[in-house]
């Protein structure tokens, strides 16, 4: 892959920001003893209510645990998770969420922060992300009425069980029920601007002209928005300091029954294989380098899916992989908690997968990583910015993958550590322009 300049600049960076913990202990693998929480609540004097803003609304491993850094990196005294549709994921260790005119009810006035925060969420159509979240009688409806609706009839339904005005799924303006409002960006990602349509490209300039802070992660998305005047700050993603803020719930299910099982059956170590994404023709190619990489340094394959349609049920497409190979080097993680998950990638002695996201939580822990080859920019356009150059962010379709899986596997740990450092530094500076901007506190 050709590498972009990046926008790091280590040799520029401040001491660390208060909030970031010194680093202790060795390596984490496989305790995290390295790890501590570095943010303390303290009660906050001035109320500060927030409507957090992103695709909550559906089983997304990385989107689930956004908020939880939120909540605990801003002193928000009142929040509600706000989506296209009301749904609720506490039982994986997500939150409940509300839809947007759900929210207004709940949550209107005029000192309320509409926080936006999520992945590559400001280009989706809230016809996509509707059929994508629904399920059950809802998606057979909705479904019928896409067969014989017009597309206005279809729009129109979806904004009165959605709440939402604007065409945007994940992009709510300070007007109507939440007029009045303050709006933010929290690192959100736009890496393919051109699926916008030119009306929408503008209503979207005008929703981020009038917001408090607009902070991106991906370089396309930085540079297309400051090519139209919007003020952009480039924010690492917030899952850059999972480790840090979240550090009690990832110590407590790294010794969960699904990471016993894991570690038992695999004393090793293993590779974390993100599947969800991978397309087709990668099968056989992929198969072959991780049974390689597998034998040749006696690691398990743990498979796991970090977004799914139904989190309850094991998908065919992870027992096809699972089944590729001998029970003694491969099995399927069973656990859809979040921070199961977490923990699984934290622990892993190498991530390969197709979620941009996983990667993150694995920089975050200092692990190594690579990607698959995927269709779009997402990953690279994120990496442009945030991962160190000597590492790629995506295989190459013509390299060998059992020389490149090793190459990985054997990257400098503590290169990667003091990286994932940087990363949190980078994050706790944004993070400040962000709280005096819009006038939240930082939690204590």
């Amino acid at each position: 892959m050709a590498v972009a300049q990046k926008a790091l600049n280590f040799s520029s960076i401040t001491a660390i920001n208060e909030f970031v913990t010194k680093k202790v202990g060795a390596h984490h693998r496989l305790e995290m003893n390295w790890v501590r929480p570095s943010i303390r609540k303290e009660p906050v004097k001035k109320r500060h209510e927030g409507v957090l803003i992103g695709p909550t609304d559906r089983y997304s491993v990385g989107e689930l645990l956004m908020p939880h850094v939120l909540t605990r990196a801003l002193g928000l005294s009142r929040l509600r998770c706000a989506g296209m549709v009301g749904s609720d994921f506490s039982s994986v260790g997500g939150h409940s969420v509300r839809n947007y005119g759900e929210s207004a009810l709940e949550m209107g006035g005029r000192d309320l922060q509409l926080i936006h925060f999520g992945g590559d969420t400001l280009a989706e159509d809230i016809v996509d992300s509707y059929a994508a979240v629904t399920s059950g009688e809802e998606e057979d409806r909705f479904e019928s009425l896409c067969a014989i609706g017009d597309q206005d009839a279809v729009r129109g339904y979806v904004r009165r069980r959605s709440g939402q005005l604007d065409d945007f799924a994940y992009v709510l303006a300070p007007e109507g029920e939440f007029f009045g409002s303050r709006s933010s960006f929290h690192s959100v990602g736009l890496s393919v601007p051109g699926q916008l349509s030119e009306k929408s490209a503008d209503r979207l300039t005008e929703l981020l002209q009038s917001a408090d802070f607009v902070g991106i992660r991906d370089r396309i998305g930085a540079e297309f928005l400051e090519g139209r005047g919007i003020n952009v700050t480039r924010m690492p993603c917030g899952l850059s300091v999972l480790p840090q803020v979240c550090a009690r719930q990832l110590s407590e299910h790294r010794d969960s029954p699904a990471m016993e099982e894991i570690r038992h059956r695999f004393p090793n170590g293993w590779i974390a294989v993100e599947v969800g994404g991978v397309e087709e023709r990668h099968f056989e190619k992929l198969s072959r380098a991780l049974r390689h990489v597998s034998e040749a340094d006696g690691l398990g394959i743990v498979f796991f899916e970090a977004a799914k349609r139904d989190h309850s049920v094991e998908s065919p497409t992870m027992r096809r992989w699972v089944d590729a190979h001998a029970e003694s080097e491969a099995a399927a993680f069973t656990s859809s908690n979040i921070w199961d998950v977490a923990s699984l990638l934290m622990h892993s002695r190498l991530y390969c997968g197709s979620c941009l996201n996983c990667r993150v939580i694995a920089m975050a822990g200092g692990v190594p990583r690579v990607n698959l080859p995927t269709t779009g920019p997402a990953i690279t356009s994120y990496c442009d910015l945030w991962e160190l150059e000597s590492v790629p962010a995506e295989l190459e379709e013509e390299d060998d993958w059992d020389a490149s899986l090793l190459a990985a596997l054997n990257t400098d740990f503590p290169m990667l550590e003091e990286h994932s450092r940087k990363i949190s530094e980078r994050y706790y500076e944004a993070l400040q322009q962000f709280s005096e901007a819009t006038e939240i506190p930082l939690a204590r």
